[in-house]
């Protein structure tokens, strides 16, 4: 004879609560939660086709979810990169040169963003100035690729800059 509810162990309650689920996931047809039921209690399906066909959409779900996954790192890291790389100099926006100091500067700023930056610390200034361009337009077609808006945001801070430095002069 059955124990009463009170005498049940938890373990008991619960592949009880899930085996009643399962059966009414296959009594309405829902195959991902009758699929995740069935796995969950490691029994046999009682219909291989609604089980492999909730299978296969929870292996779908989990590509998805992986792959919005992927391209939110990938925005991240790109923006994150984009906005130390791609900034103008503001001594360029006052008519002064730039220094091998401050394209060294613009470089470690850029590796430090997680870009992977060859060493430069021998470079002279005219190699590490074609080197920081070299990297900004990878970074722009990146940028271009994955977060457009943040490119955008960037450009209108450079234009800003040209006209207020201009009107300065």
């Amino acid at each position: 004879m059955g124990k009463n509810l009170e005498n049940r162990t938890v373990e008991e309650n619960l592949n009880d609560r899930t085996f009643k689920a399962r059966q009414e996931a296959l009594f309405e047809r829902d195959a991902v939660t009758y699929a995740r039921l069935c796995d969950q209690e490691g029994v046999k399906p009682e219909d291989p086709f609604l089980y492999e066909q909730g299978w296969l959409e929870l292996q779908q779900r989990n590509r998805i979810y992986f792959d919005l996954e992927q391209r939110t790192k990938e925005l991240e890291y790109w923006a994150k990169v984009a906005r130390v790389a791609l900034p103008r100099f503001p001594e360029l926006e006052r008519g002064g040169s730039i220094s091998v100091k401050e394209i060294k500067r613009r470089l470690r700023e850029i590796r430090e963003a997680g870009y992977p930056v060859q060493p430069y610390s021998e470079m002279r200034k005219e190699e590490a100035w074609n080197y920081l361009m070299q990297i900004r337009k990878e970074v722009y077609r990146k940028a271009e690729q994955y977060c457009p808006e943040v490119l955008s945001e960037i450009k209108e801070k450079n234009e800003r800059q040209k006209r207020e430095a201009r009107e300065i002069r």
